[in-house]
């Protein structure tokens, strides 16, 4: 089964054509644009167009069995990868107020990319429906029951194609080992904003991201967990407006503002530097709590596991939670077990687009699709 991969970021388009028994790309091809720009209408179809006739030198030809689109944002719409259809992308209008800078964009590349790759089924893979199931007291706030009505405000996770991977890895190890029963997992994932999960098989009971990736961990850029007070005592004492407020925590904050560098998460976590000392004590320690809050949640933890596109640089950073964990979890006869996803997101979401369209994907689209190679 071929499917060609879609993640759209503010600054390119990112293509893969993959096949499920070769875990690395058979073709791939990133867009890049000047921030800022325009993403919408022709510029995303003519990187398509562009897209599709260097895979067609490629791949001879063939056209996609199905195509995964990388989807930010689902909110309890989508709580799974789903087919593309009319309904949905009405559907996610309704939670476009929720994340507006990708639910708007991602909808308009799914439409194009239907009429170009005319008669191969478009699937949108969101990260958050891992999280559609959190258990309630989780995922509510302290708010009365018509402002969380009307605000349709709730907690999700924003890497939930990690955290599934990180825990079908920890199963698979499991069974392999002959232990059946259901780990309680520990779902590091190191990205840029990060983000932990405390999971128990595959069912996430806690995160540290909320109603946005805002709060939780502090990120690269973005300050992370802050109290209230403080966004209420910028606005009223330095005229701060909404624009310039989202600007400042999310956008100039964060471990950057910490390490007074424009520094990424992996080189923090690399860097013996006394000038980014800051930095990596306050991120080891907001993570070193959330597990402390995640081993609380699950009653214990079973497996560690680092994902993301700075696994590599969390070599020193898992010696140090696995030691606090041991210290905390004393009454625990089993070690905790640290393990690494190396994988790429993009492959990630190639294997949840396998999983949903399944062999008959090709096929069911063939008999389904429009003459004029509308949305399926």
């Amino acid at each position: 089964m071929n499917v060609l991969t879609l993640r759209l970021t503010s600054r390119a388009l990112c293509c893969g054509w993959y096949v499920p028994e070769l875990r690395e790309p058979r073709w791939q091809h990133t867009s890049s644009w000047e921030p800022g720009a325009a993403v919408l209408g022709d510029s995303v179809a003519t990187q398509l167009f562009a897209a599709r006739r260097m895979l067609s030198s490629i791949v001879s030809g063939s056209a996609p069995d199905a195509i995964g689109i990388h989807l930010r944002h689902g909110g309890e719409v989508l709580d799974r990868p789903t087919r593309a259809s009319e309904d949905v992308l009405d559907a996610l209008k309704v939670v476009a107020a929720q994340a507006p800078l990708h639910i708007p964009p991602t909808l308009g590349l799914a439409r194009i990319a239907s009429q170009i790759f005319a008669g191969s089924p478009v699937w949108l893979v969101p990260e958050t429906a891992f999280f559609c199931g959190l258990p309630v007291r989780e995922q509510i706030y302290g708010l009365a029951g018509e402002t969380r009505r009307a605000l349709g405000v709730r907690r999700f996770g924003y890497h939930g194609l990690y955290h599934e991977a990180a825990c079908d890895l920890v199963i698979g190890q499991r069974i392999r080992a002959g232990n059946q029963g259901p780990a309680r997992v520990l779902s590091v994932c190191l990205e840029p904003q990060s983000e932990l999960a405390a999971v128990r098989g595959r069912q996430p009971v806690m995160v540290t991201s909320g109603a946005t990736p805002l709060e939780g961990l502090p990120g690269e850029t973005s300050c992370g967990e802050l109290d209230p007070g403080i966004v209420l005592n910028l606005a009223r004492d330095f005229s701060i407006g909404p624009e310039q407020l989202d600007a400042l925590l999310s956008r100039q904050s964060g471990l950057r503002a910490l390490a007074g560098q424009p520094l990424s998460l992996g080189q923090i976590l690399r860097s013996t530097s006394r000038n980014t000392r800051l930095a990596r004590e306050v991120f080891a320690y907001r993570l070193l709590a959330a597990c402390g809050a995640g081993c609380g949640a699950l009653g214990g933890a079973d497996a560690l596991v680092f994902s993301g596109r700075y696994a590599r640089q969390a070599e020193e950073l898992a010696t140090q939670l696995s030691e606090a964990l041991v210290c905390a979890l004393q009454g625990q006869t089993e070690p905790v077990c640290v393990h690494y996803l190396h994988e790429p997101l993009d492959r990630l979401l190639a294997d949840a687009t396998i999983r949903a369209a399944g062999p008959r994907a090709r096929a069911s689209a063939g008999n389904a699709a429009g003459v004029d190679g509308g949305l399926l």
